[in-house]
């Protein structure tokens, strides 16, 4: 496998899933800004994630992923045969757009996920989190204002960003742990996805021992009722025949579909090979991702305690999700490294979705004034060169970036704990942001800001956090959580 990471064309919502919109025209000319952007400190942890995002659209049913053993398997380069021990997590994206059938026009597609213990002892598989959704039913696409107060979790848009909110806020559908069998397989998941629709899943696991992993996509099955026999009379007319009886699969359905579907098509289109110039396509994942959270004391330099703010009327920002060939200049690519993967999919997993960021920042004002710092969230234009300005659309995009949540704790005046803000954000490409929060920080002080966010499956990278300073008097001031706009979403 190639440890070389090739870039996504990350597609937006389908015409299906979301509105389609206008072509959007060139930008006439850029907003520039300049200052230097920074490499995030820290790094990835090595938590393996199984990684299941292709084919992302679903026509006909099969095997979408599988770490099993191919020992036994009618297809056996679809198993990777890679084994799961101890912390680990699920994390699955699809859509389903079946073949019309006019006949079972509610057939539906459901997606299963299958648990193997290869060992001799029962392996028990402790669910820390699990949350699913779809974009009908649970989780619209809808329009939300740029910044909207999410301090109840109630404001989202899609089944991305509502699963990434959720997973920073520690919710959890209810759930107990589970025990396999030595050599036995179990379904450990088992959803439908209506057609259409997309469904955003991600289970958070611990086992006490080895577990292989599949997801697969199957169709409802179809049981015809029995005739019940008539006498007519002459001129009666004869009753219909009965409608077809839907039910979505069975365990041995499941088990079946392991041991001999094909995959799941369509596929996706294949990424561009590592190393090779023009036109890239990143690909959509389908394998062992390595990592599921990054941790970042960002300070002046390794062992320093405190980060020196900007001088007054000066910036800085600090990459975000940095890509191959949207880095920002800065060299830095924070894509997880796949650890086993179909050979028509992804070489590494571009987005990073799911991935908890956690950012904390010491702030310093060394000077002998006071100092405002405004703090913002920003989506650039992607580049990959220039690392002393960053680049924005004069017109506003129709190009969503970013819809997920942000949460802040910050220093407030004289107050005994951090002020928290949790901030339903939505940016397009090129789009600088407004502030998040707005810090005075008296001279010769210091004060502690901590930013976390899940990244949403349906965003697309990079993102930069910028911090700037400015005279105290003539700040722009952050909206405060009363005064945020807020959007109700119904919650089914």
């Amino acid at each position: 496998m190639f440890n070389v990471f090739v870039p996504l064309l990350i597609a937006q919502a389908t015409p299906e899933i979301e509105p389609p919109i206008a072509p959007e025209p060139p930008p006439s000319q850029y907003i520039i800004q300049k200052q230097p952007v920074r490499s995030l400190p820290g790094k990835l942890d090595k938590i393996p994630v199984f990684n299941s995002n292709s084919p992302e659209v679903v026509r006909n049913p099969g095997i979408l992923l599988s770490t099993f053993s191919p020992e036994g398997k009618s297809n056996r380069n679809l198993h990777l045969n890679y084994t799961f021990n101890g912390r680990f997590d699920i994390f699955t994206h699809h859509i389903a757009r079946p073949p019309v059938d006019p006949v079972i026009a509610k057939r539906q597609m459901n997606l299963g996920v299958i648990a193997y213990n290869p060992g001799n002892k029962p392996v028990k598989l402790e669910v820390l989190q699990s949350l699913s959704y779809t974009s009908k039913e649970d989780a619209p696409f809808q329009e939300l204002p740029s910044y909207a107060d999410n301090a109840h979790g109630d404001v989202y848009s899609g089944p991305g960003s509502r699963l990434a909110t959720d997973i920073l806020r520690g919710v959890s559908d209810p759930s107990t742990s589970i025990t396999i069998s030595p050599g036995q397989t179990q379904v450990i998941f088992n959803r439908p996805i209506p057609t259409g629709s997309a469904r955003s899943s991600l289970m958070k696991l611990r086992s006490n021992g080895g577990v292989q992993i599949a997801s697969i996509a199957l169709l409802d099955n179809i049981e015809t009722p029995p005739v019940v026999p008539e006498i007519l009379a002459p001129f009666d007319i004869p009753r219909p025949p009965p409608a077809p009886i839907l039910k979505p699969p069975e365990e041995a359905d499941w088990l079946t579909a392991l041991n001999s579907a094909p995959l799941a098509t369509p596929r996706d289109e294949a990424p561009s090979p590592p190393g090779r110039y023009g036109a890239l396509i990143y690909g959509r994942v389908a394998g062992v991702s390595l990592g599921t959270r990054w941790e970042a004391l960002i300070t002046d330099k390794p062992g320093d305690t405190s980060l020196t703010i900007p001088d007054r009327g000066q910036a800085f920002s600090y990459i975000l999700n940095g890509v191959y060939g949207g880095t920002l200049g800065t060299g830095q690519i924070q894509t997880a490294l796949l650890s086993a993967r179909y050979p028509d999919t992804a070489f590494e997993a571009h987005g990073n979705y799911t991935t908890y960021y956690r950012l904390t920042m010491p702030l310093r004002n060394k000077t002998g004034a006071d100092q405002t710092v405004v703090i913002k969230m920003q989506t650039p234009i992607k580049d990959d060169i220039n690392a002393d300005k960053l680049r924005f659309n004069v017109m506003p995009s129709t190009q969503v970036a970013f819809r997920g949540t942000v949460r802040i704790a910050y220093p407030e005046a004289d107050a005994a704990e951090p002020a928290v803000r949790q901030v339903h954000v939505v940016q397009r490409k090129g789009e600088q942001g407004k502030p998040l929060v707005t810090i005075n920080i008296p001279a010769d002080s210091q004060k502690l800001v901590e930013i976390d966010l899940v990244y949403p499956p349906d965003a697309t990278p990079p993102q930069v956090f910028t911090l700037e300073s400015t005279d105290p008097a003539t700040a722009p001031v952050a909206p405060s959580e009363r005064q945020l706009p807020i959007t109700p979403v119904k919650t089914p």
